[in-house]
């Protein structure tokens, strides 16, 4: 979605304004198919009782603040 979003300039008053966008998203996975390495750009959180969205809305404003058009992702191992 960001790299398609990227693809986009608007025109405006003669020039081209370029589209970006930050997302962040949230993920639950169960402990025990849970490895404990992470990717670039990616939060685990051992404490799962933050609602999905909080997290994901947390996920959001690390990827404005680490320099917008970006993705940022948290995930929250919970017991199964």
């Amino acid at each position: 979605i960001r790299t398609a979003i990227g693809q986009f300039a608007l025109e405006f008053e003669g020039g081209a304004i370029r589209v970006t966008i930050s997302l962040g998203v949230a993920s639950e996975v169960p402990d025990q198919a849970t490895p404990r390495e992470t990717v670039p750009g990616e939060t685990l959180d051992d404490s799962a009782d933050m609602p999905l969205l909080v997290r994901a809305d947390a996920a959001l404003y690390r990827a404005k603040e680490e320099g917008r058009d970006r993705v940022e992702l948290s995930r929250a191992v919970v017991e199964d």
